[in-house]
């Protein structure tokens, strides 16, 4: 993925432009209806296809169980309705008279038949006495039906009286889920025990009656105990919050009459994406910004290594240059890191050392991680001249070195005592400071410039350099020194200097161009061309 700007793993890593990464595991990469490959969006409209289908198949089993139960409920309705009607009578000598009158009056029918049509009066006779029987058996009926009547109609009296005595009691009327909670648990009472239910008589009532009301005080105990606990969580959970965020406390207060207040927040903050809000932060402060703090760190530790590499090879090519007579120029630095870059090596090491909790979403690792990426990013971004100062020791490795120069004796111990050391040249004379120059540069010349060669011998890479009047203020001697250091670093001198300076310079070049620049009314004119070192010192 690091060879392209935009790429994807088939695990469903997406590289953005930008070099941001990002994963999104709640739906599987094989969900066609969530991905489009190129331009073909052929396979995604397949997967949504086969979706609606399944979803058109619920919808159609959903609509035919409705339509079920619609007509278990109309059936069951007319049910009800039958049973009140039947709940509409007040008396059983209102129910099933009729039949025994209607037997009554055909018996006599058929008498009067009988005697019309002169039939044998003895066979008529003979029925009548079993319709006499008949009617006498069915008048019993009727007085066996009357007296349960009556009892059935004392009974209901009495449950009458007993309903509106309790009525009488309860002040406030039931609300509808009251009295289906109320019917509900008397019906778990009345069927506990599935092998032999009660039955809710007069007789039983009183009974069924106390039983109820002590699983009803059961219940409400249960239920007050619950809601207490549940009070007592929400006013803990209400004093963390404020603990954590004390600023809240001028508008919440913790009690259980604030809750639709919290409740009130923290739908707020699940509408503004505050799960979504806290993964991104929880990712940025211990994976993005720590990573990134880090390869800072490295960056500065890749410098100092630099610079100590870059020192080793200019001094290697100072080595190969006398410098005076018997004497070689070396650069001697020392480390010390400034208190800034101190402090920023310890913030690397605790972010590091806390990574591990705050990943696991440890809230004071988390915070201690945020308050310290909050710090630095402060410092680093600061315009006031604090910030600026830090910022400038942390980031320019240099602040923490201090370089001096060293002229060591030919073949001595590169440990020895030096001959010479240079911590400045205040105190050299004008040649000597151009020398000591010239030596550096011709050695950070010839590193900076591929000074192992193309063949791996010590001449730069790039030999060409040129000097515009260099060495003015030295004298012969040092001035020659310092070109002989050029030249042995294996460059290539092209010397702009006036005729003056020609007994210096002739020994390092091979050709010369002479420039004659001439000031007239026209103004000024210049001419170039070649000339022998002959007719320079000539001319000079």
């Amino acid at each position: 993925m690091e060879r392209h700007e935009q790429a994807v793993t088939a695990e469903g890593l997406v590289k953005n432009a930008g070099g941001r990464f990002r994963k999104d595991d709640r739906r599987s990469v094989a969900d066609r209806s969530q991905w489009v490959l190129g331009t073909n969006t052929g396979s995604k409209r397949e997967a949504l296809q086969r979706r609606r289908d399944e979803l058109a198949a619920v919808h159609a089993k959903a609509a035919e169980a409705s339509a079920s139960l619609r007509d278990d409920l109309a059936e069951h309705k007319a049910v009800a309705d039958s049973a009140a009607g039947v709940l509409g009578y007040t008396s059983w000598a209102e129910l099933d008279h009729w039949a025994a009158k209607a037997e009554a009056e055909e018996l006599a029918d058929r008498i009067s038949d009988a005697r019309s049509g002169n039939a044998d009066l003895g066979e008529l006779e003979l029925q009548a006495d079993n319709a006499y029987g008949e009617l006498a058996e069915a008048q019993t009926r009727i007085g066996a039906l009357t007296e349960t009547l009556n009892r059935a109609g004392t009974e209901f009296d009495d449950l009458l009286a007993e309903f509106e005595k309790i009525d009488a009691e309860s002040a406030p009327k039931l609300s509808e889920p009251d009295e289906d909670f109320l019917a509900t648990a008397l019906w778990h009472l009345l069927t506990a025990d599935e092998a032999k239910p009660r039955r809710l008589t007069l007789d039983t009532f009183g009974e069924v009656r106390a039983d109820l009301r002590a699983e009803l005080e059961r219940q409400q105990a249960a239920a007050t105990a619950e809601r207490d606990a549940a009070e007592a969580r929400i006013v803990r959970t209400a004093e963390q919050f404020l603990r954590e965020w004390p600023e809240a406390s001028t508008e919440l207060s913790a009690d259980v009459q604030s809750a639709p207040d919290f409740v009130a927040v923290h739908e707020n903050l699940v509408a503004h994406g505050l799960a979504a809000a806290t993964e991104k932060f929880r990712r940025l402060i211990t994976t993005d910004v720590s990573h990134s703090v880090s390869n800072l760190f490295k960056e500065v530790d890749d410098t100092h290594r630099a610079i100590t590499r870059g020192i080793a090879d200019v001094n290697a090519g100072l080595r190969r240059v006398e410098f005076n007579e018997g004497t070689y120029l070396q650069i001697a630095y020392a480390a010390r890191p400034t208190p800034e870059a101190q402090e920023f090596a310890k913030l690397v090491d605790e972010m590091v050392r806390d990574a591990p909790a705050a990943k696991r979403a440890e809230p004071a690792a988390m915070a201690a991680q945020f308050k310290r990426i909050r710090g630095l990013v402060l410092r680093l971004t600061g315009d006031d001249p604090e910030s600026r100062r830090w910022t400038e020791n942390v980031l320019d490795v240099r602040t923490g070195y201090s370089f001096y120069g060293r002229e060591n004796a030919v073949g001595a111990d590169p440990d020895a005592p030096a001959v010479v050391t240079y911590r400045n040249t205040a105190t050299n004379s004008g040649g000597e400071q151009e020398k000591l120059v010239a030596f550096c540069l011709a050695a950070a010349l010839s590193f900076a410039l591929g000074s192992h060669g193309i063949d791996g011998s010590n001449e730069p890479a790039f030999a060409p350099l040129m000097l515009d009047e260099a060495f003015s203020k030295s004298d012969e001697r040092f001035s020659a020194q310092s070109l002989r250091a050029f030249e042995q670093f294996g460059f290539q001198l092209i010397i702009a200097a006036p005729i003056r300076m020609v007994g210096i310079v002739e020994p390092f070049i091979g050709q010369v161009i002479l420039v004659d620049k001439q000031s007239g009314p026209d103004g000024a004119r210049s001419d170039a061309r070649y000339a022998t070192f002959g007719e320079l010192t000539t001319t000079r």
